[in-house]
């Protein structure tokens, strides 16, 4: 699957460039709409992350971040981009390299899987996400809270009335509450008690995964479906029919809709304000008192082919 500046990544390349063309007439355009960096945002707000969610408010490039971290570079986006590192098996931007590892942690991933799944040593593995810790140490106990939650509760919820179950039994959490280190005891001693009840038989790696994601995962999804019923895209269940524009891809974060050139700033506003409304169904006091909310980014162009430059669009 490829992936040029447009976040369609489940859109092969020779479909774009097959697509391309019918925007090339100059009577309609290509419009995207991306929140931005949507994953890490949410995992910051589940976990009252106040240091993660200052970040983001200050602008600062999360991914660049983690590669100063992991790899030695300055923390700004354009020294990130410029360091290449080893990573999936070619040599990639360290910013590029570093995306992975922040999506997949935000999702459940953990260094072992990270080694086997983009083709690094697991010291390098280990070293990523000890950054990760060393970054976002609210959130990293987040995460270890989440976990237990879910095996004591047996369920989790995620604000829109979604629950995922689990399958613990009462051997699993007579076992493990014997066995579990208290609570801000650190990282390493949190590790080798989970490493313990793996070992066990009485906690899965799929299941750890599982309990991991499906708050910021299921939070995002029903937020797309939401806004899905609130524009006007054909195929898809809309309020006003008689204006539906086709919609050309849309994922978990992001909406590309070929629209009218002459309405281009009609439907940027649209998109602006349904994708950036406030959600009540996750409040954090300080940054989201009225609801969870993330910022996005417009872009245009005339077609998908080829190596055409997409142009930011300012609404006002």
């Amino acid at each position: 699957m490829a992936k040029k500046e447009l976040n369609a990544q489940n859109i092969p390349r020779i479909m774009r460039d097959h697509w391309g063309p019918v925007c090339t007439d100059g009577s309609t355009v290509l419009l995207q709409a991306d929140k931005a960096q949507v994953e890490a945002v949410l995992t910051f707000a589940f976990a009252s992350d106040y240091e993660g969610l200052q970040m983001v408010f200050d602008g600062v490039d999360l991914h660049a971040m983690l590669a100063h971290h992991s790899y030695g570079c300055e923390p700004t986006k354009a020294a990130a981009e410029a360091l290449m590192v080893y990573h999936n098996g070619q040599m990639e931007s360290a910013r590029q390299a570093s995306k992975p590892a922040r999506h997949g942690w935000n999702y459940g991933m953990g260094p072992h899987k990270y080694s086997k799944q983009h083709g690094v040593s697991t010291k390098a593995a280990e070293k990523v996400f000890a950054a990760l810790e060393t970054l976002h140490p609210v959130t990293a106990q987040w995460r270890r809270d989440t976990e237990y939650e879910a095996f004591t509760r047996k369920m989790l919820d995620q604000g829109f009335g979604r629950i995922r179950r689990f399958m613990a039994t009462a051997t699993w959490l007579k076992a493990a509450e014997k066995q579990r280190p208290a609570r801000g005891t650190g990282a390493a001693a949190y590790e080798r008690w989970l490493k313990w009840t793996i070992q066990a038989g009485l906690m899965r790696w799929p299941d750890r995964e599982k309990a991991l994601a499906f708050r910021p995962a299921s939070f995002a999804g029903d937020m797309w479906k939401i806004i899905c019923s609130r524009l006007p895209v054909s195929g898809l269940p809309i309020l006003s029919p008689e204006t539906t524009t086709p919609l050309w891809t849309g994922t978990h974060d992001s909406f590309t809709l070929e629209v009218p050139k002459v309405q281009l700033a009609k439907y940027g506003r649209l998109l602006q304000r349904e994708m950036t409304r406030p959600w009540p169904q996750l409040v954090v006091p300080k940054f989201y008192p009225k609801g969870f909310w993330t910022k996005i980014d417009l872009k245009w162009g005339e077609t998908w082919a080829g190596e055409h430059k997409w142009e930011p669009l300012d609404i006002v």
